[in-house]
């Protein structure tokens, strides 16, 4: 007997290789920016507006867009996406990155530099069982995994809902694995489909502190 499947309310990830190409000037800033040990577990830049640098510009545009299209195009909201901070990551060899999501943001992104020799990988949860039981399952799949790994190579760009739970394994190499995350809101105002819903944001340029 087969089924007909439907995957209803699913958790959207989008992917993009080759997503940009970065400029040795580019590198030059990104690779000179001081990191300090989080309690997550891994190095975090003490700038928490790193693509506000004018020299990065290009980069904070690209990823604009990007996030932008996920919004828009993928789920069809048609509201103007703003970054609201960005950060330099940098996982050395034996350190991970523990389980977070991003707070007071909406869409987040990872853009990654240098990863393709670092055993590199994203891991997103599901914190909700499928079942009430705890069931050990014969296979693997998208509709009965808690947690799913995304491979990662260099260039490549990551988008998310920011809620989403997420973590970074171990980095079992003697490389070091580096990353720019950034986090999106809207200003203006938000419309919904709920009477008392709508929110106007104004054009307030909001500080968020939720680096994780």
């Amino acid at each position: 007997m087969g089924f007909d499947v439907f995957e209803l309310f699913p958790t959207v990830i989008c992917k993009k290789q080759d997503a940009i190409k970065f400029t040795d000037e580019e590198l030059n800033v990104i690779y000179n920016t001081e990191v300090f040990a989080q309690e997550l577990g891994n190095g975090l830049s003490f700038n928490e507006f790193l693509l506000e640098d004018t020299k990065l510009s290009r980069i904070k545009e690209t990823c604009l867009n990007y996030a932008q299209e996920y919004f828009t195009e993928v789920m069809k909201y048609n509201f103007k996406l703003n970054m609201a901070n960005s950060w330099l990551n940098v996982t050395q060899s034996g350190q991970s990155h523990m389980m977070h999501n991003h707070t007071n943001s909406l869409v987040s992104g990872v853009l990654y530099l240098k990863c393709n020799d670092s055993k590199p990988s994203i891991v997103f949860n599901n914190l909700t069982p499928t079942f009430i039981l705890n069931l050990q399952s014969v296979e693997n799949t998208r509709l009965n995994s808690m947690s799913w790994e995304f491979p990662i190579e260099d260039n490549t760009i990551i988008l998310f809902p920011s809620q989403c739970f997420h973590y970074v394994p171990k980095n079992e190499s003697d490389n070091e694995r580096i990353s720019i995350a950034f986090n999106t809101f809207i200003d203006g105002k938000a419309s919904s489909n709920r009477p008392g819903g709508d929110l106007d944001l104004g054009d307030t340029d909001y500080v968020y502190h939720n680096k994780k």
